[in-house]
């Protein structure tokens, strides 16, 4: 069993034979988001990243999907230990992606701890889902996310919500800026 230095709660994964989009893509937000990691799917089955996760004691499994070449979605799913397995909770539906290096003066963030997620009335759906992917603080103000490593800011534009991933004392970049048109959750919200 490999050992980890940090506690993990997340693992982010792609689905199968990923394009290279999707790889980088996945890559940023495990970097950008605390306590994660990013492992490579490969041939492995759902049950096989369920195992995995439950010997880091990471609470969720993040999966990439890709429709065309290009990041489609995100699905969140839980890691249950009663009854054994993984539970599909979320899909954050993906219309379309910004990578770090596509961003003029994006910073990639070093070993962030926390994360909060400024809510806001128009989009309070996607803020929900994710809170519960990221294991995220929400908060109602720049305020309070001032002690926080990122900040993720929601901005409605027409039918699409662009999701910022930034650091909160600078306002800079830290992360891929992800169009999301839209949210479904599996369960009754909480």
């Amino acid at each position: 069993m490999v050992s980890h230095e940090k506690k993990v709660r997340i693992v982010f994964t792609t689905s199968h034979k990923p394009s290279s989009k999707l790889r980088t893509f996945i890559k940023e937000l495990a970097a950008t988001i605390p306590f994660s990691i990013k492992i490579n799917r490969g041939k492995k089955t759902l049950n096989m990243l369920y195992l995995e996760a439950l010997g880091m004691g990471a609470k969720n499994v993040v999966v990439g999907l890709e429709r065309k070449g290009n990041p489609s979605g995100l699905v969140l799913y839980s890691v249950l230990e009663k009854p054994l397995g993984l539970r599909r909770e979320v899909l954050v539906k993906i219309s379309g992606v910004s990578l770090w290096r596509e961003i003029a003066d994006a910073v990639k963030p070093y070993n962030p701890s926390s994360i909060a997620i400024l809510l806001s009335e128009e989009a309070m759906e996607i803020a929900e889902a994710l809170v519960k992917m990221f294991n995220a603080e929400p908060v109602f103000s720049e305020d309070e996310a001032r002690d926080f490593d990122v900040l993720v800011r929601i901005v409605a534009k027409k039918n699409i919500y662009l999701v910022v991933f930034e650091n909160p004392s600078t306002r800079k970049v830290v992360g891929p800026i992800i169009k999301v048109s839209g949210v479904r959750f599996w369960l009754e919200k909480q």
